[in-house]
């Protein structure tokens, strides 16, 4: 399998997409069919999955 992670377990993220830009720990990440990577990345009260393009590890100021 060729899979790649760009992100490890216990990295701090950001969602591109939050306008709060809250911080998220990845939690898991789990290797889907033809090579996918999604992860899982949870705030203080949830927990949500992502694809690699959605995160960054620098906070977004828009």
């Amino acid at each position: 399998m060729n899979s790649i992670s760009i992100y490890k377990h216990g990295d701090k993220v950001y969602h591109k997409a939050d306008e709060a830009q809250d911080p998220r720990i990845v939690t898991g990440i789990v290797l889907r069919p033809n090579n996918e990577v999604t992860y899982l990345v949870t705030t203080k009260d949830h927990e949500v999955e992502c694809y690699d393009m959605e995160l960054t590890k620098e906070k977004s100021y828009v």
